[in-house]
C-alpha cells in the first residue's frame, strides 16, 4: 500500500487594503522593513534575514539576491538561495527605497552606539548589535505583534504569498511573477496561485 501524499498547505493572503492596514499599522517599527519587503518584493524570510547592503544597488534600485539565513539545530548559517532561479535581481519600489536608506542611517548610528562591540555582517534586517536574527523567533515576533494590534492572524511567509497574489490580480504576467519570486518553474507558480488564475480566467 503506497503511503498517503502529505496534503498541501495553502496559504493565507492578504488584500490589498489589509496591506495598507498592515504597513500602516507596523509605521516606524523594527518590523515595518522586513515586512515592506516580503509584501513589496515578495522575498523568503530567509533572504529577508541574509540580505546585505552590498546586495543594493541604491542609484539603480535594484535588489541582489545572493545569500540566505538558515537556522538548523538552532544553528544559524549563511547559504546559497534555494536553487539558481532564486538567485535573482529585483526592481525596488521607491518608498520601500526610502526605507532602505532610512534603515542604513539606523545602522550606522547603532555602530557608532556600540563601538568595537558591533558585530558588522553587513546585514540590513538584524539585531541592534548587527547580529543576525534567528528566522523562527523573528516570526513568533511577527505573530505575537499581529495579534496585539488585532490584524488578521497570517504566517510571516503568507506575506511572500499576498504579494504574489496582489501581483497576479494586477495583472503582471504569471512568468514575470514568477521571475521576481524565484520560483525554480513557472509551474510552481500556476499551482501555487490557481485561485488568482481561475479570477483572471473569469475576468476574459
Amino acid at each position: 500500500m503506497n503511503s498517503p501524499k502529505p496534503k498541501k498547505r495553502k496559504g493565507s493572503f492578504y488584500t490589498p487594503k489589509q496591506v495598507k492596514e498592515l504597513l500602516k499599522a507596523f509605521e516606524g517599527t523594527d518590523l515595518e522593513l522586513p515586512i515592506a519587503l516580503a509584501v513589496l518584493t515578495g522575498l523568503r524570510r530567509g533572504e529577508i534575514l541574509g540580505l546585505r547592503y552590498s546586495d543594493i544597488d541604491f542609484e539603480n534600485k535594484t535588489i541582489s539576491i545572493r545569500q540566505q539565513l538558515v537556522e538548523v539545530n538552532k544553528h544559524l548559517f549563511f547559504d546559497e538561495p534555494k536553487s539558481d532561479e532564486s538567485k535573482r535581481n529585483i526592481i525596488i519600489p521607491d518608498n520601500l527605497l526610502l526605507l532602505l536608506k532610512m534603515e542604513k542611517e539606523r545602522k550606522e548610528t547603532n555602530i557608532s552606539s556600540f563601538g568595537e562591540n558591533y558585530k558588522d555582517q553587513d546585514l540590513v534586517v538584524c539585531k541592534p548589535n548587527g547580529e543576525p536574527i534567528k528566522p523562527k523567533s523573528f516570526s513568533r515576533k511577527f505573530g505575537t505583534e499581529l495579534k496585539e494590534k488585532g490584524l488578521k492572524p497570517i504566517r510571516f511567509h503568507d506575506l511572500r504569498h499576498s504579494c504574489a497574489s496582489l501581483m497576479l490580480s494586477a495583472g503582471v504576467p504569471l512568468k514575470v511573477t514568477s521571475e521576481i519570486l524565484g520560483h525554480s518553474t513557472i509551474s510552481i507558480t500556476a499551482d501555487l496561485y490557481s485561485h488568482v488564475i481561475s479570477e483572471q480566467k473569469k475576468d476574459a
